[in-house]
């Protein structure tokens, strides 16, 4: 399941970006949550690019074990290219703050859905973070980094028709060993 939803993560960051800047404009993949500076030489290479990361999860297992929310980091590197300030690269169009606001409006709220059409979470966003730094600047690097709460919905087989909701199993325990009993329960006049 997680890799259905990071891989779905990649698509809605991939056609948030699309739809404002076109196909190809920036580099979006799968990255580490934490970057060093090996990462960050690496990544010069690729700018623009966005970098999406499971960060964490709650695991919620009351009922099965699920990760609900799980977090996901989008993380946004941009370079100065001919600007002489960071403040200059920020604005504009085609700056750091239209990439940003491609993707908090093209993600937040989102459904996720798998190649085939299944839908397997639901994207909101919730933070955006400044991480400049000295190292960003010396490399002339403008980082931003956004945080994603997806909710990954417990996935239940549902029965084929309503006689088959209707009825259910049930098995007694009398005295903790085997069971003792086993019958079926029809619900509302079933057949």
């Amino acid at each position: 399941m997680l890799v259905d939803v990071a891989n779905a993560m990649i698509a809605a960051a991939s056609e948030s970006i699309e739809h404002v800047f076109g196909e190809g404009a920036v580099d979006v993949q799968h990255g580490p949550g934490e970057w060093d500076g090996e990462y960050l030489k690496e990544l010069y290479r690729t700018l623009p690019a966005v970098r999406v990361a499971l960060m964490g999860a709650v695991v919620d297992n009351q009922t099965s074990v699920q990760l609900n929310p799980a977090t996901f980091a989008i993380s946004v590197a941009t370079g100065w290219g001919d600007c002489s300030t960071p403040e200059s690269l920020q604005l504009g169009t085609d700056g750091t703050h239209a990439l940003l606001d491609a993707l908090l409006v093209g993600m937040h709220n989102r459904p996720l859905v798998n190649p085939d059409g299944v839908r397997i979470g639901f994207c909101k966003m919730q933070t955006l973070d400044n991480l400049w730094q000295g190292a960003f600047s010396q490399l002339r690097i403008s980082v931003f980094q956004m945080t994603a709460a997806v909710n990954m919905p417990v996935h239940i087989d549902s029965p084929d028709t309503l006689q088959d909701f209707l009825r259910t199993g049930v098995e007694w325990d009398i005295d903790g060993g085997d069971i003792d009993m086993t019958d079926t329960i029809n619900m509302r006049g079933a057949a």
